[in-house]
């Protein structure tokens, strides 16, 4: 967001400018906003919710999800000139 000169007071704020700045005009795709949503809802959940347990499976796919978000978001600040 900060790329953009945006600023978010809440996660509410910040999943709905994603989805507006970077998935609608890319270089995010509906799946990434997909796969954004569902690890937010994760960390919600696990933070907010004392009983929330989570399969090694559930947390293997969602290291590997959130790998390949930060991977994109790394190509996204390179192609932009944010970091070397």
């Amino acid at each position: 967001m900060a790329t953009k000169s945006i600023l978010c007071k809440s996660h509410q704020a910040a999943r709905a400018l994603f989805g507006e700045h970077f998935i609608k005009s890319g270089p995010f795709d509906s799946q990434d906003t997909k796969n954004f949503h569902a690890l937010f809802n994760l960390r919600q959940n696990s933070d907010y919710d004392p009983d929330e347990t989570l399969s090694m499976a559930v947390v293997e796919k969602a290291i590997e999800t959130a790998s390949e978000f930060l991977s994109q978001t790394e190509a996204y600040l390179r192609e932009n000139g944010f970091i070397e």
